[in-house]
């Protein structure tokens, strides 16, 4: 019998465990033994009788040919993510299309985690990753209570924190923009309306962004014209990763960007790289043209698009050499 589309949703469901571990309203996956990492498949039998004796619900995995995984296991499951990181992004590009190829919902479900589709509500990322909006001390909160009170004495709502102390230092800590989640994600497998997304990314969110700092109070933020100065503000991370179980890195005040040499995630690149792309960026903005060994026009049906590409990390048109994303390498190297 073909799998109901909606328990597809029960793999969103605490997305750190492994998937043979009850899900939702007791529900459990039989999941093939071949399908278990090495250090469980000496006690499968086990493991399915202990979470499998008392499920209301038992979901069943077609058994197909453990697809293709190439290099993305090279990322481990407890380490950061970043979409910022050509090499992160790759392999979220591949896993997006190893799950598009699935034929069916059985197929897709035996793949493994994700699907998309009109008649399925996904939930939404606070759900999914909550690390990523909400502090970590409150989870050892939320982990605290069903231990210590019986179910209809649990507390419903637990308050969070609206603000902390730096606030009252840090003038610029009292706006935070979350915009850049989605967009690297979508393009590392399809090419979206590139020309679109520039203009928001460089003219309608500053812009707004401005308008919303004048209205608390604050001044406008200020260009960043000269890349081997100090920078004046610095930042501390809001949150940390449940998943790496790290908190990201911080930059003091005036800090100097500098080279950026990470061999684990094939990045190499200083700051005379930013000046140059920066720099051919302009020239092909004065000029009217791309070079990469030819001349690309940029017209106005596509000049805008490839202006976002020459700024981001995908290219269509032009080398990755020649322009290698100048917005995704300053964000690292700073």
């Amino acid at each position: 019998m073909a799998t109901d589309k909606k328990k597809l949703l029960l793999l969103f469901d605490r997305p750190q465990e492994p998937t043979f571990v009850t899900k939702g309203n007791n529900s459990v996956f039989d999941v093939p033994i071949n399908y278990l990492p090495e250090k469980y498949k000496p006690i499968g039998v086990q493991l399915f009788n202990r979470f499998g004796e008392d499920a209301s619900e038992r979901i069943s995995v077609k058994e197909i040919p453990p697809p293709n995984l190439d290099d993305i296991p090279e990322l481990q499951r407890n380490e950061n993510f970043s979409l910022f990181i050509p090499k992160h992004r790759k392999i979220a590009g591949k896993l997006i299309r190893l799950f598009l190829a699935a034929k069916n919902v059985d197929e897709l479900l035996s793949t493994a985690v994700y699907a998309r589709d009109r008649n399925i509500d996904l939930p939404s990322l606070i759900h999914v990753f909550p690390d990523k909006y909400v502090d970590s001390q409150v989870f050892a909160r939320l982990v605290k209570k069903p231990t210590s009170f019986q179910k209809d004495q649990r507390m419903k709502n637990i308050a969070l924190p609206t603000s902390a102390k730096i606030l009252d230092l840090i003038s610029t800590t009292a706006l935070a923009f979350d915009i850049s989640f989605r967009w690297p994600l979508e393009k590392s497998s399809f090419r979206i309306d590139e020309g679109r997304c520039f203009i928001i990314r460089t003219n309608k969110i500053p812009a707004r962004y401005n308008f919303e700092r004048l209205c608390n109070s604050l001044k406008r933020v200020k260009k960043l014209s000269n890349m081997r100065e100090p920078i004046p503000e610095g930042y501390f991370p809001k949150l940390d990763s449940l998943v790496a179980s790290r908190t990201w890195p911080s930059r003091p005040v005036n800090e100097t960007p500098s080279d950026v040499n990470r061999e684990i995630d094939q990045i190499r690149v200083n700051i005379d790289d930013l000046d140059r792309w920066r720099d051919r960026i302009f020239d092909a903005v004065h000029s009217g043209n791309i070079g990469n060994g030819q001349k690309i026009p940029l017209t106005e049906f596509e000049g805008i698009d490839l202006l976002g590409e020459c700024c981001r990390s995908e290219y269509y048109y032009t080398k990755q050499e020649f322009l290698w994303g100048l917005s995704t390498i300053w964000d690292m190297s700073c």
